[in-house]
């Protein structure tokens, strides 16, 4: 968990948002070799969040410690990144694709329930207009998922909101 911070205030997540939190290099680094002691060849990094994405530098120096770390140990490290997508871009995901970073994004829905559930922290933002709805060509030749919460309250809506996601482009959903 590179950060507890995020942009959303989802009203299931169970991560307490604690802006300033943010994980240590010396940490990050401790962790990656600590998961390098494992006697197992191929070994998995996830990082999440929070958001993840919003410490940047950070994924990107986790991402190249671990791969340099196990390439001299003779292991090999994937990496999973959970993200509900605000910060990706072409540059980033090229880069994430470099790494072959698999990457589980965040949409519940349509926007009425996004809105409800995933909240933006800034109320005047739509968590919606700022998700992954509209990046599917984007992410088109990356390994992705995406990761379709359903609470109870909208159990008589995941028909249709399931069909939204892949109406938008994914064919990858986890409920």
């Amino acid at each position: 968990i590179p950060t507890w911070q995020c942009e959303l205030r989802c009203v299931y997540c169970y991560i307490p948002k604690q802006d300033g939190r943010v994980m240590s290099l010396t940490t990050l680094e401790r962790s990656i070799e600590l998961l390098l002691t494992c006697e197992r060849e191929e070994l998995m990094l996830q990082f999440f969040g929070g958001e993840a994405m919003m410490e940047w530098d950070q994924v990107q120096h986790g991402i190249r410690y671990a791969s340099d770390r196990a390439a001299v140990l003779g292991k090999s490290v994937r990496f999973v990144l959970s993200s509900n997508g605000w910060g990706l871009t072409p540059e980033r995901l090229a880069w994430l694709q470099s790494y072959r970073v698999r990457l589980e994004l965040s949409l519940d829905g349509e926007p009425e329930v996004q809105n409800l559930y995933r909240k933006a922290r800034d109320s005047t933002e739509s968590s919606y207009a700022r998700s992954i709805a509209d990046k599917a060509e984007l992410l088109k030749n990356m390994d992705h998922e995406v990761i379709m919460v359903a609470p109870p309250v909208t159990a008589s809506q995941i028909y249709q909101n399931f069909f939204h996601v892949v109406d938008c482009g994914y064919e990858q959903v986890q409920i």
